[in-house]
């Protein structure tokens, strides 16, 4: 056994000898054949796919009515340095966007996406961009799409040079400043109904500088009046609804009627024209809140349930027209402050 094994390390030591010498040699052989520059093509590393560039919408593509169809269209120009693309995953269509495709606002470039706020999550940040991360929830607000634009109403709609873009499609691209973090606790399909209508009531209040129990009556109805009772009564307001004549009240007390813990839950309706309501509240009124879309406003029987300097305030107010005394303006001291899209800190 001991001869044995011997013999064995003897047979291992020698194969190791005759690696040590052979290999080396084989390995320089190998390279003097091998040129140090390979010919042919290069080899290109291989890439991970590229999204695809097209986005997918509904949108207005004749004159008339209100007909959205399906439409598409293709991104391809590089994402802005200021800007974010956002994967929409709810947007909503207000009264100002019916008004808008039945084109009472005007004329606009066709096909019109319609759709001035949405909710997603960012997929690309800009060069530029700080404060936005992709992967972020966000919600967004677009401006009206109007040659007359003011930058300061929104993200811009007007970037294509073939037609208006909008919030009702599957990806959209917007100015930073117009992208706002949201917080987990607020669901997105009810988010992206409260952006703009919500921010600017918000906007419009937080300037007034109304003091705890101040006097709000509320003109209008719909989710708009829904946000602006929730936003008055987060900041210590006593909120009321006015409506201007009597057939108004009865359409608000009718659309209350039969669930007792919603009529319990509802401001009270104060008829500007009604004797009663007149006696008890005409001149107790901080400020009138204005979030209607009907077809004509009269603020005028209404003025009057104002304090003297008083303020009338448009901010989520879809209505074309609205008429006032200007003879009970200037005799109550009365302002008018018109409308706008929140800014950023004001969302924040």
């Amino acid at each position: 056994v001991t001869s044995a094994m011997a013999n064995l390390r003897r047979v291992a030591v020698g194969f190791a000898l005759l690696a040590c010498a052979v290999l080396p040699a084989a390995a320089a052989d190998k390279g003097a054949r091998r040129p140090a520059i390979s010919g042919g093509a290069p080899r290109r590393a291989k890439r991970a796919a590229v999204p695809s560039p097209v986005v997918h919408a509904v949108a207005k593509s004749q004159d008339g009515g209100p007909t959205l169809a399906d439409y598409s269209y293709a991104e391809v120009e590089p994402l802005g340095a200021d800007s974010v693309e956002v994967e929409v995953h709810a947007c909503v269509l207000n009264a100002g966007d019916v008004q808008q495709l039945r084109g009472d606002w005007g004329t606009c470039l066709l096909p019109l996406i319609p759709g001035r706020e949405a909710v997603g999550v960012v997929t690309k940040v800009g060069k530029a961009v700080k404060g936005i991360a992709p992967g972020d929830r966000v919600g967004v607000i677009l401006g009206t799409g109007m040659d007359s634009e003011d930058v300061e109403n929104g993200s811009d709609r007007n970037r294509l040079d073939f037609a208006t873009t909008g919030a009702a499609a599957h990806r959209i691209r917007v100015v930073s400043r117009w992208a706002f973090p949201l917080p987990l606790g607020i669901p997105t399909q009810h988010a992206a109904g409260a952006l703009s209508s919500g921010g600017a009531i918000w906007q419009q209040l937080k300037k007034a500088r109304l003091g705890k129990g101040s006097k709000v009556g509320i003109i209008g109805g719909g989710t708009a009046a829904g946000l602006a009772e929730q936003i008055t009564a987060a900041l210590g307001l006593e909120t009321h609804k006015v409506v201007g004549d009597a057939a108004a009240a009865a359409q608000h007390t009718a659309a209350g009627d039969g669930d007792a813990e919603l009529d319990r839950a509802e401001p009270e309706v104060l008829c500007a024209v009604d004797e009663d309501d007149l006696r008890l509240h005409a001149g107790s009124f901080d400020a009138l809140l204005c979030v209607s879309a009907c077809d004509a406003l009269n603020l005028t029987p209404i003025l009057r349930m104002l304090k003297r300097g008083g303020l009338v305030l448009l901010a989520a107010a879809h209505t074309p027209t609205v008429s006032l005394s200007p003879r009970l303006m200037h005799e109550r001291a009365l302002t008018l402050v018109g409308g706008g899209a929140p800014s950023k800190p004001d969302m924040l």
